[in-house]
């Protein structure tokens, strides 16, 4: 370690976010060019008069630079204490729905059979 310094830090070089010679140069080219890859899949996949396939290969090459994409997310329980699903019906009649217990909303109830909350 260089005298003075202290450890873990970080003394000299590129700053991060900033861009290699070779990216920005990259960066600096599309820039020139007036269109960037995902502006040209943009505008093929909106031109009327593109042929249907291609316009569909654009758009699905494109959707990832424009919509993220969801991650899958695992529900799961205590072993003790279970995840507790409550299923519930719209009633007929407003008026006449079982009581099963104040957090019921109104016009609400839970099928017969399946025990209470």
């Amino acid at each position: 370690m260089p005298a003075g310094s202290k450890k873990g830090e970080r003394r000299g070089g590129r700053k991060r976010g900033v861009p290699n010679k070779k990216t920005a140069a990259m960066q600096a080219e599309i820039a020139a060019s007036g269109e960037t890859p995902l502006e040209y899949m943009l505008r093929v996949m909106r031109d009327q008069q593109a042929e249907l396939s291609r316009r569909d290969a654009m758009a699905g090459k494109a959707a990832p630079y424009v919509h993220p994409q969801l991650s899958a997310v695992k529900h799961s329980g205590d072993k003790d204490n279970p995840i507790q699903v409550v299923e519930w019906r719209v009633v007929d009649q407003p008026g006449e729905h079982a009581e099963i217990g104040n957090s019921s909303p109104a016009g609400l109830q839970a099928p017969a059979g399946k025990g209470s909350l």
